[in-house]
């Protein structure tokens, strides 16, 4: 591969951020993807399942899709599964993100949410958050088991009510959502597609990166989510796309990679978006050495 120029800006910093998800113009544009992933985040009653291998950018263009829905002021959360040990910690990550969203525009919000679950799951926690303003926290008691895997359905049916009580809709992504296969056993397909069917104030996007699993969810057509869900498969993106964001990012702070060596960064790192942003980092890197 031959040596990049050089015309580097003292100040420049390495465009190709990896370690949290893309934003901005550190994003790769994926604008059919976002713009479908918006438009379900907007409807209530919509339902999306996107999947695809690990690594391919789907829970950044799914961050995307939902700073753009913020941007028009309606609320968006997005959680994080894979993080989840147990049910009871996706049901207080799930409150704990919504109250966020939401909890600004109603004191009471915390109060309400806590009166719509079953006695003793959760406790209140007075807090200050990083700007010293007061806040609350949602704390699991010792009383839940481990294995409580109704608990997440009850949070979400609390979310629902509570919607439904103040005449507001939300978007909600669950990425890596399968997680909660671990918890609901064979049963999960069941319990999320009675979930999806009943709540009529909450806009899904489902997430995940376990294919053979998601997969077979949408082939069962008697307990599964086969024609529940919008489907939608997130492939890799193509090279020359892939390169022409690579040579313009490093364009951007004085670093020529033109298109040549940009293609051939996507090759030698292969399909997968995170692998291609980590070889590019380490190129431009390996120029200003």
């Amino acid at each position: 591969m031959p040596r990049p120029r050089r015309q580097i800006t003292p100040a420049a910093r390495n465009p190709f951020i990896i370690g949290h998800h893309a934003e901005g113009d550190g994003f790769c544009d994926r604008r059919a993807e976002v713009q479908r992933i918006a438009a379900t985040l907007r409807d209530p009653s919509s339902r999306m399942l996107v999947y695809g291998d690990r690594r391919l950018g789907k829970s950044s263009t799914i961050h995307e899709a939902a700073r753009l829905v913020r941007q028009e002021g309606q609320p968006v959360v997005v959680v994080d599964l894979a993080v989840a040990s147990t049910a009871p910690v996706a049901a207080q990550r799930i409150l704990a993100a919504v109250h966020r969203e939401l909890g600004t525009r109603w004191k009471d919000l915390a109060t309400r949410l806590l009166s719509r679950l079953r006695p003793g799951a959760f406790s209140l926690q007075a807090t200050t958050d990083a700007q010293g303003q007061p806040s609350v926290t949602f704390q699991v008691t010792p009383s839940v088991a481990a294995r409580d895997a109704p608990l997440v359905t009850e949070v979400l049916d609390a979310v629902e009510a509570e919607l439904t009580a103040r005449n507001l809709t939300l978007g909600l992504g669950l990425d890596e959502f399968q997680r909660m296969g671990r918890w609901y056993g064979d049963d999960i397909a069941w319990q999320l597609k009675e979930l999806l069917e009943r709540h009529r104030r909450i806009a899904y996007v489902l997430a995940g990166s376990e294919r053979a699993l998601v997969e077979q969810m949408l082939k069962n057509r008697k307990a599964g989510l086969w024609k529940v869900v919008d489907v939608l498969d997130m492939r890799p993106i193509p090279v020359g796309e892939m390169a022409r964001w690579i040579s313009a990012r490093a364009t951007s702070t004085g670093v020529t990679l033109d298109l040549i060596i940009a293609a051939g960064i996507v090759r030698l790192a292969g399909p997968r978006t995170r692998d291609i942003v980590q070889l590019a980092r380490a190129t431009w890197d390996w120029s200003r050495s």
